[in-house]
């Protein structure tokens, strides 16, 4: 039955190692689009799989299509989502500010409130992605 049905078993130790050592990996257009959503770290980790795996890494035409398509959407929806994090958190400042609001908040504390609020500027917070992501050439053949 294992050999009508291989997809239900889990390979063995020299089946992996044969799978890993052969296998072409896709990659989807979200896969690419989401180095842009990714923290740092996690990107990294992506990265380095990924480069482990570089012969064996194939981007078809339409997600590299579908990436280049979408890339500036994704970034500026990122920029978005710091953009409205920082309000919020200007507006929660605002509100905490207000001695009629929040009596459990003392005179000496609010300044503290005022040094957050001005950390958290667009400015000094969003930063664009440094590095680019770059996409193989398409094989010609």
């Amino acid at each position: 039955m294992r050999e009508i049905f291989p997809g239900h078993f889990k390979p063995n130790e020299t089946e992996f190692k044969k799978l890993w050592a052969e296998a072409i990996f896709i990659i989807d257009t979200n896969v690419l689009l989401n180095l842009y959503r990714y923290s740092a770290a996690t990107k990294n980790e992506l990265e380095k799989a990924l480069s482990a795996i570089k012969d064996q890494v194939f981007i078809p035409h339409q997600a590299a299509k579908e990436f280049l398509k979408n890339r500036l959407v994704v970034t500026s929806g990122q920029a978005k989502e710091y953009t409205n994090a920082i309000k919020t958190i200007n507006e929660l400042v605002e509100n905490l500010s207000s001695k009629d609001r929040h009596p459990f908040i003392t005179e000496q504390e609010l300044p503290t409130l005022g040094v957050f609020q001005d950390s958290c500027r667009v400015d000094r917070v969003f930063r664009p992605p440094v590095s680019a992501v770059v996409l193989p050439a398409p094989a010609r053949g």
